[in-house]
């Protein structure tokens, strides 16, 4: 169950993520961009660099770029990306919350979990052994031997 509920919360956390990436990015960077200096026309090789889109081409070789246009749209970057990924913080509270309302309510299996074993595999051999509640006389423990794969 754990695994199917792994695999939602990743396409969902994930669909999340790309679609306010998607949003953010091209638009942060852009303005950094803009701001410090960089023509209009080098804009789409840029954002293709920066995001990875087009890897073919170098930020370095962006017409017009200079390290302070690097340092601001790298940073403007970086700041979309955390922008983003604070949507998905938010999708995953209802979750930790039907999570905790689960824990909640779930019955307290303490009482029976004892020493006692209903059904023994018939391939282990298992060892006489002390129980902790007093229903059987204590032997001296055998050693338990287990098959090797």
């Amino acid at each position: 169950m754990s695994l199917a509920g792994g695999s939602v919360a990743t396409s969902i956390f994930s669909t999340i993520y790309a679609k306010k990436v998607a949003a953010f990015v091209p638009a942060a960077v852009s303005a950094a961009a803009l701001a410090n200096g960089l023509p209009e026309t080098s804009l789409l090789d840029l954002l293709g660099s920066i995001t990875g889109a087009n890897p073919n081409v170098p930020l370095t070789s962006v017409a017009g770029i200079d390290p302070s246009i690097i340092a601001a749209t790298t940073r403007a970057y970086r700041e979309a990306n955390l922008h983003a990924f604070r949507y998905v913080w938010y999708a995953s509270i209802p979750f930790g919350i039907i999570a905790l309302l689960a824990a909640l309510f779930t019955k307290d299996l303490y009482p029976i979990m004892t020493l006692k074993i209903a059904q023994h595999l018939k391939t282990a051999k298992l060892p006489v052994e002390h129980d902790t509640e007093g229903d059987f006389s204590s032997e001296k423990p055998a050693q338990v031997q287990i098959a090797s794969l």
